[in-house]
């Protein structure tokens, strides 16, 4: 569910929808950049599958966001990475990499996209999967910084 529609069974369900709306903080062009990707992104950014184990050689932290485009999940619910951004420390580096795989999913563990894998000297450290809810941002804020 990415809450694009809801639908109001009842007075009451009406009223508790249009208060999310009116106190969603989100503009139009922040749902279509951060949301939909309206915005390109930058390719420095961008990754191949293939690519992955040759990044993780370095000795930086590297976060990972795993994501598909043929998948209506990851189109809709990408993570919202340029909110999240400012928790990085500044030496980690960030990569956006289209699985296309199956064994690149099994070989992370990976049971739901978008995820965001985080490394530290080449190894796995922790792993984020699905998307990221409003309300649930702080969850991934305190995620990271653990």
């Amino acid at each position: 569910m990415v809450s694009a529609i809801k639908v109001a069974r009842s007075e009451e369900e009406y009223q508790k929808i249009k208060k999310e709306i009116e106190e969603d903080p989100r503009t139009i062009n922040d749902l279509l950049v951060d949301r939909y990707g309206a915005k390109s992104i930058d390719m420095a950014m961008v990754g191949r599958e293939e690519e992955i184990e040759k990044k993780l050689e370095a000795e930086r932290p590297m976060i990972v966001e795993l994501y598909n485009e043929e998948s209506i999940m990851c189109l809709l619910s990408s993570i919202p990475i340029k909110e999240i951004a400012d928790t990085f420390d500044e030496s980690t580096r960030y990569r956006k990499i289209e699985v296309k795989k199956q064994d690149t999913l099994e070989k992370y563990g990976i049971k739901e996209l978008p995820s965001l894998l985080f490394f530290r000297d080449g190894k796995l450290i922790k792993k984020y999967e699905g998307y990221v809810e409003e309300e649930n941002k702080k969850e991934l804020l305190d995620f990271i910084k653990e």
